[in-house]
């Protein structure tokens, strides 16, 4: 493959990538918040976080599978339930956090909060990591790159929040909007670092190497 070639690959990559993460992470928030009013009917709350993140992960892992790991990558299915352990992971974290640390740590200009977004984009990303590893190069910036996209994501898009005084058709127009636009944010950011880890796939032989030296 020609430099021009793999270039272009890459850039073919990022693109789907990006499109991937950013409507199905905008679609999850729009599904999470209509089977939220629907079930709990109140205010925002932990619970609708909680269960946006979760959805929001599993529509995210199947439309990057969809869209690029399954042309790319031998056994990219495991993909899926690693975004949603992963997630998991990062929600018990935050979940602890918010159970232990004293309200006013995360009102004062919500510094808990950006404490945190970048320790669990890192957390969710480990398991990511791990499916990778065997599979590709260097895999360990995946982690690098989450764990920063988990701070900058929080910083410059922020979040949002609901009240029973709105209407829920505005909440999840409001919620489609910023799960888009975090949604291509973040693609923008690990799309770059995806395309090139898929652009330097390992052989089978050099993985069974190392499977056999381990």
């Amino acid at each position: 493959m020609t430099n021009s070639q793999s270039h272009s690959s890459k850039r073919y990559v990022w693109l789907r990538w990006l499109t991937a993460t950013a409507i199905a992470r905008s679609a999850g928030v729009v599904i999470s918040v209509v089977i939220i009013n629907a079930v709990i009917n109140e205010d925002f709350n932990y619970s609708l976080w909680l269960v946006s993140s979760l959805g929001s992960a599993v529509l995210v892992g199947f439309m990057q599978w969809a869209l690029v790991l399954r042309h790319k990558l031998s056994g990219a299915s495991w993909w899926i339930p690693a975004q949603v352990v992963g997630s998991v992971l990062a929600m018990a974290l935050l979940h602890a956090a918010v159970a232990l640390t004293p309200s006013t740590f995360f009102e004062i200009g919500r510094p808990g909060w950006i404490l945190l977004s970048p320790i669990a984009g890192g957390i969710r990303a480990l398991p990511e990591w791990w499916m990778l590893r065997q599979r590709v190069a260097n895999a360990g910036w995946w982690v690098v790159v989450c764990t920063i996209t988990g701070a900058l994501s929080y910083v410059l898009v922020g979040s949002y929040g609901w009240s029973s005084n709105i209407q829920m058709t505005f909440v999840a127009a409001l919620g489609a909007v910023h799960g888009l636009v975090s949604g291509a944010f973040s693609g923008a950011v690990t799309g770059v670092v995806m395309a090139r880890l898929l652009d330097s796939k390992r052989s089978a032989n050099s993985i069974q190497q190392e499977v056999a030296t381990s």
